[in-house]
């Protein structure tokens, strides 16, 4: 156990880190879960904040994941991505999809600590991906450049996505 003024980090055996926040009012966990093994209440929950998130689109496909990382606060599910391997010239991948924040909870770091914790217990093994739609607008290129800030950088963009990349840290 690691802990600093406002942060206790677990880590767990067979498991990541749980990164929990202790605050004067609130408890905040970071976390990988298992989505095909969790209760159905909590896969509702899962599913109801990919739908504010993506109303479109996504949020049905979750079934098709087994592998996520969520963030709570005081017992809310408000921040969740899915994790997928996938085989790209012949070696193994691990792509971030879907990364969603409640509106109610942006800007509080709560992605970065979500994208922090998949490099931190997954990137020494994999190496990490993440695929955005390609919008042509405002709102793509500042995704973009935040991503960038996460220290994700562009290899490759076309007219239907933009491949990013995890540069991996010595």
């Amino acid at each position: 156990m690691r802990a600093d003024s406002h942060h206790v980090y677990l880590r767990r055996r067979g498991a990541g880190s749980i990164y929990i926040q202790k605050h004067a009012c609130s408890m905040h966990m970071t976390y990988e879960v298992n989505i095909g093994a969790l209760p159905p209440v909590h896969k509702s929950k899962i599913y109801n904040l990919m739908q504010t998130c993506f109303p479109d689109k996504y949020a049905a496909d979750l079934h098709k994941y087994s592998s996520g990382v969520v963030h709570q606060r005081d017992g809310t599910y408000v921040g969740m991505l899915t994790l997928s391997e996938q085989t790209v010239d012949g070696r193994t991948e691990l792509h971030v999809q879907n990364l969603c924040v409640h509106p109610r909870y942006r800007k509080r770091g709560i992605g970065a600590e979500m994208l922090a914790y998949v490099a931190e217990n997954k990137g020494p093994d994999h190496t990490i991906a993440l695929y955005v739609d390609h919008t042509p607008s405002r709102s793509h290129e500042l995704l973009i450049d935040w991503y960038e800030r996460q220290q994700y950088r562009v290899e490759r963009q076309n007219e239907k996505e933009t491949l990013l990349r995890l540069v991996q840290r010595l």
